[in-house]
């Protein structure tokens, strides 16, 4: 009876050793970095709902809606690749936080449907995962991105046309700030001196454009004898677009701007009109971002 015992268990640890046994003479061994990477993939197939959720105007055309989730994808999985997850998920929770359970709801399926319709679906430029850029609105023109991030690496970014954009009821923003106000945040900002404010207090257009980019976007700003890059000026103080200008009027400050956005890459609000005329997702985004291809990953 013992050795019969001992038999079966014989057998028993040759079936459990079996695997191990040709795992370690297996030519292709478990890759822990991949595994990891297909497990960060799924997770952000799972979140980006509600990330696509935050991106854009969730009225949006169901076309739009899957742009942007090819958009929002081929970030994140170029973050995976990197090694860098630095987009910030945004659940369902928090949008029932913000338009309420029922609209959530409907928004949250609208959206989970776009993701589920492109899913795994990535934009890649040579090989690469791209910088999908993209803005609310241009100013009509989208940026060139070898223009705008000073690299000919980014030549999938072209300037193309946004006839929609110049209609749009959001286009043109109007503000009002007095020079006082403008020089106690640039102060407090960027460190001016009471010298400084002073001299720029004296002098007439003392804040002004002094560079463009071929589009008409802000590259540079003069304040007093100091050059701020137009996207810091624009973030001091909120500007809705970095195509601006400034002028002075009295005691204040008339700054407009056109468009909502940096205005590189993909205008969402033109992009919506061209889905009401029937372009598919896939015509939207080869429409800004050139020379790329949509691949399943």
């Amino acid at each position: 009876m013992s050795e019969k015992i001992k038999l079966v268990f014989t057998i028993m640890l040759i079936f459990i050793c079996i695997p191990f046994i040709i795992g370690s003479f297996s030519k292709t061994p478990v890759n822990s970095k991949v595994l990891q990477s297909y497990s960060e993939k799924n997770y952000g197939e799972e979140v980006l709902p509600g990330i696509v959720a935050r991106q854009i105007s969730l009225e949006s055309e169901p076309e739009t809606l899957k742009a942007q989730a090819v958009i929002a994808r081929t970030v994140i999985y170029k973050e995976i690749v990197q090694g860098e997850w630095a987009t910030e998920v945004f659940g369902f929770e928090q949008m029932e936080e913000q338009y309420g359970y029922i609209k959530a709801k409907e928004y949250y399926e609208k959206v989970k449907k776009a993701v589920q319709d492109t899913k795994g679906v990535v934009m890649k430029y040579q090989g690469e995962y791209i910088e999908p850029s993209f803005c609310v609105m241009s100013n009509g023109m989208s940026r060139s991105g070898e223009e705008a991030y000073k690299s000919k690496s980014y030549s999938y970014l072209p300037s193309v046309q946004n006839p929609y954009d110049l209609l749009a009821d959001t286009y043109l923003a109007v503000q009002t700030i007095s020079k006082e106000k403008i020089y106690g945040k640039l102060k407090e900002e960027i460190h001016l001196s009471k010298e400084e404010v002073e001299a720029m207090r004296k002098k007439q257009e003392s804040i002004c454009v002094c560079e463009r980019d071929s589009k008409e976007y802000v590259e540079k700003v003069q304040v007093g004898e100091r050059k701020l890059s137009g996207e810091e000026f624009r973030h001091i103080f909120n500007l809705e677009s970095s195509c601006y200008y400034i002028e002075e009027s009295g005691d204040n400050y008339i700054i407009t701007t056109k468009g909502v956005g940096h205005g590189i890459g993909l205008s969402q609000y033109n992009a919506n009109e061209m889905a009401k005329e029937g372009k598919t997702y896939e015509e939207i985004l080869k429409y800004y971002y050139t020379n790329i291809e949509l691949v399943i990953e």
